[in-house]
């Protein structure tokens, strides 16, 4: 194997073995001058940006899967640790000492958070049922009733994502495992083009960027709505005030923290898990794209491969698919709560903004379309982040569909098969708790039950007699069930 500049001649040995475990193929089928795992930037650096913005907010550390308990109980992968130079051991082990001693903090820091949460939490639930316990469930009274209903299931929202997501990193080192599984099963270029790899890349880093510069516009937006009506003294924040004060004396100092830190802390929740799970998309879907033009390439006009083994490409695809199942067995969860709940809240709260308009202040009425904004982005994310993924992993069947078949001797048939089975019988992409796969019949099953239940809502209002504002709906007059 060549040696890369500044590479020790003594680690040639060493690197070798390690290339061997990254590609388990042969040696034909590797990518020429096969990089050492250092070379590619690993997952953790790429997705650093928005992990830090998560770690604030309390929502990310790293634990070590229970398999690896046994030699190491906080071993953290060496695309995590600060690089020191070989040899020097005793500087290897301070360094994942002090990595050991960060992550345990960042634990006990999140595990903080999810208390406070869970104190807000209940504080508002409080509030929402004081506010709901004397109305009857009259036409005067619906739009009250709803909007009360949405603060209700977005405190709900904000309470199961929290436990998801820190599950996601506390129970079996789910997010550890879907970083070492990048290490095994990403592959490079197998074109001698130095700027291949290196495009993919930069493609990443900017849209990362941007999603992170969204993100940050997004939670400081978020956090605004919920702290302002709290520390800025007009008349036109007065019901928002009241709704985080309802129950409760106006001048409660101690309520007064709670809201404020509380809403800090859940607007991170609320807001940056979905944009997490949008930069994890796409760097799957940059691979999945990458690996189907290396396979279009590789096919000339003739159908027969020019690059590589069809075996290589498989095994490419396959590791993939891999990364993928192991963030989704992470994500999988949280993805059908965040639906459930928000679609659930798109319902309520168009229909609070059609009973309260203009009936209340100004600012209130945006602060509803906000959130009612936010709910729809977030479902919409989830929905392209699926859609997108699901779309580039079974993009290769058409360049499998050009392979000439004509000279295949049986294992490059059987071969052939495994391959179109994988690609043709699996649905490869995010699930919503391994119910079904997101895409494009998603979208169009969630539209229709929005529109159908959208409607039913408005039609109870119909129900209800106007002209009797104590008349509730009985099984006699409402025929829509």
């Amino acid at each position: 194997m060549p040696l890369v500049a500044g590479q020790d001649p003594a680690n040639t040995t060493a690197n070798a073995k390690m290339c061997a475990k990254v590609h388990p193929l042969p040696v034909s089928d590797r990518a020429s001058g096969c990089h050492p795992p250092e070379t590619p930037e690993n997952l953790y650096s790429m997705f650093r940006p928005i992990l830090f913005l998560m770690r604030i907010g309390g929502l990310f550390f790293l634990q070590s899967p229970p398999t690896q308990a046994a030699t190491n109980s906080r071993h953290i992968p060496q695309s995590t640790v600060p690089d020191v130079e070989q040899g020097k051991t005793e500087c290897k082990n301070h360094a994942t000492n002090n990595k050991d001693c960060y992550e345990f903090r960042s634990k006990m820091y999140c595990c903080a958070v999810f208390l406070l949460v869970w104190v807000f939490a209940g504080k508002f639930l409080y509030s929402f049922q004081f506010g709901v316990k004397d109305l009857s469930f009259t036409t005067a009274n619906l739009g009250n009733i709803v909007m009360h209903s949405s603060y209700a299931l977005w405190v709900i929202q904000v309470m199961g994502s929290h436990f998801l997501i820190l599950q996601a990193s506390w129970s079996r080192g789910q997010m550890m495992r879907l970083f070492e599984a990048w290490d095994r099963f990403h592959f490079v270029c197998p074109f001698d083009d130095p700027q291949c790899d290196e495009s993919s890349a930069k493609i990443f880093r900017k849209t990362r960027n941007v999603l992170c510069s969204i993100a940050l516009v997004h939670l400081i937006i978020q956090i605004s709505s919920m702290v302002l009506s709290l520390t800025v003294p007009i008349k036109e924040y007065s019901e928002l005030k009241y709704f985080a004060f309802e129950g409760y004396p106006m001048d409660n100092v101690p309520v007064m923290i709670i809201s404020f830190v509380g809403g800090v802390f859940t607007s991170f929740i609320f807001i940056l898990p979905s944009y997490f799970l949008l930069i994890m998309a796409l760097a799957f879907t940059l691979d999945f794209r990458h690996l189907h033009t290396d396979l279009e390439r590789s096919v000339n006009d003739s159908g027969a491969l020019t690059v590589k083994s069809l075996e290589w490409f498989r095994k490419r695809h396959s590791g993939l698919c891999e990364i993928v199942d192991a963030a989704d067995d992470m994500i999988c969860v949280w993805i059908s709560w965040i639906i459930g709940n928000c679609t659930m809240m798109v319902l309520v709260l168009v229909f609070a903004v059609y009973q309260t308009f203009d009936k209340l202040k100004i600012l209130t009425e945006l602060e509803l379309i906000y959130w009612l904004l936010s709910c729809f982005i977030q479902v919409a994310m989830i929905l392209y982040a699926g859609i997108s993924l699901t779309r580039e992993a079974h993009a290769p069947l058409t360049a499998l569909h050009r392979l000439d078949q004509t000279d295949f001797t049986p294992p490059l048939t059987s071969q052939l098969q495994t391959f179109l089975n994988k690609l043709t019988s699996d649905q490869i992409g995010f699930t919503a708790w391994k119910m079904f796969t997101i895409n494009n019949e998603t979208f169009l099953a969630l539209l229709g039950m929005y529109c159908t239940y959208q409607l039913l809502l408005f039609q109870l209002q119909f129900d209800l007699d106007p002209g009797d504002p104590s008349k509730t709906p009985s099984p006699a007059n409402n025929t829509h069930t």
